[in-house]
């Protein structure tokens, strides 16, 4: 119709799954600038915003697994740093929701936390985290996988050794296979319990 001012509905959806898929694709490639901390412990988290403001790092601090969730939305950062043992929600819940949730699942998301394990490495696996660190955190290591991301190494949960080798040889983590995520449509406020 020539008279109509609107945009044919199959022509509107095609650009907003264009759009997503952009804001998707930026999320993953852009450099990370802002980053999330979602950490229970006080004086942790206050450590964790010091050092990382100190290496020109934009911090916003979240105390729970609820106020991460509302801070993602809010804040769009450019990577999470979540611990796993919180009260209320956890971080592996935390994680769990996030990737659900187009286009947030493509957030970086990195575990830290003072809780180690097979077990526990299987479940950030499975969930999709990118990496985790052990506390206590060695700032420079976390500074090099924030660094990785920032140069484009694909999202995926490093090994031990890739770890090792990203950190010698931050050059030899940009050569990583794509973790894939899932993509189900799912909205952040109308979760599950």
């Amino acid at each position: 119709m020539e008279g109509n001012k609107f945009p044919e509905p199959t022509l509107l959806i095609a650009r907003i799954v264009r759009s997503i898929t952009l804001l998707q694709t930026d999320m993953t490639t852009k450099a990370i600038k802002k980053i999330l901390c979602v950490e229970d412990d006080c004086e942790s988290a206050a450590l964790i915003r010091e050092e990382l403001l100190e290496r020109g790092f934009r911090v916003v601090v979240a105390h729970d697994g609820e106020e991460g969730l509302a801070a993602i939305e809010r804040e769009w950062p450019d990577l999470v740093l979540c611990d796993i043992r919180m009260p209320g929600i956890s971080g592996f819940e935390v994680l769990r929701r996030l990737r659900r949730a187009p286009p947030l699942n493509a957030l970086r998301f990195v575990f830290i936390t003072g809780w180690s394990g097979r077990d526990v490495e299987f479940e950030a696996r499975r969930l999709g985290a990118d990496d985790y660190v052990i506390k206590p955190i060695d700032f420079d290591t976390l500074a090099r996988i924030i660094t990785g991301y920032s140069v484009g190494q694909p999202g995926r949960l490093m090994s031990d050794g890739e770890r090792r080798s990203a950190i010698a040889d931050p050059a030899a983590g940009s050569r990583r296979t794509p973790h894939v995520v899932p993509t189900l449509a799912y909205n952040v406020h109308h979760r599950k319990e």
